[in-house]
Order: structure tokens, then C-alpha cells, then sequence
């Protein structure tokens, strides 16, 4: 089931999905919690909308439409973690 992030803010959204995603073990230090900004999001968008993974994290998903499949970045982050961090904009818990 797509997840739609109709009317929120793209960076946000990915912002959002950056920060709840877990480091790769292989990339870093599980224990040193990385965030990233909302301008920093903005200028990540601006090569376009479909993401693998930005620096240590796994996202794998395409934030071109109104809607993405959370499939792949909750195999890698856990069942439920997409809705889980789109859910934290709906409810204005996310930081900038």
C-alpha cells in the first residue's frame, strides 16, 4: 500500500524519512544519531526525486508522484517505519 504525502512538503517528507532510517552498520557508527536539514533536503532534491540511500542511510524510494511505495525502506528500516516518520509531519512533530 502507497503512502501519500499529498500537500506535505517534499523535503520535509524526506527529511523526515532520512532521519528515522537506520545507518548501515558498514557506513558508520550506529550509536552517533545524524539528522539533516530541511535546506539540506531541498538541495538533495534538486538531483532529482528517486533515492537508494543518501550517505549511510537506505531509503530506496521515489518521492516524484504524490504517493511512494514504503516497501523497500521498510525492509531495510523496519516494518511500518515510512508511515511511521510521514506520520510525524501530519502530526507537526518533525524537526527542522
Amino acid at each position: 500500500m502507497k503512502i501519500c504525502i499529498e500537500g506535505l512538503d517534499k523535503a520535509r517528507v524526506l527529511k523526515a524519512l532520512f532521519d528515522e532510517a537506520l545507518p548501515n552498520l558498514g557506513k558508520g557508527d550506529r550509536s552517533q544519531v545524524k539528522r539533516i536539514s530541511v535546506l539540506q533536503a531541498n538541495m538533495i532534491l534538486q538531483k532529482g526525486p528517486c533515492f537508494t540511500s543518501i550517505g549511510d542511510r537506505m531509503l530506496n524510494v521515489n518521492l516524484s508522484g504524490d504517493a511512494f511505495d514504503p516497501w523497500l525502506y521498510d525492509l531495510v528500516n523496519g516494518d511500518g517505519a515510512a508511515e511511521y516518520a510521514v506520520a510525524g509531519l501530519r502530526m507537526g512533530n518533525a524537526t527542522t
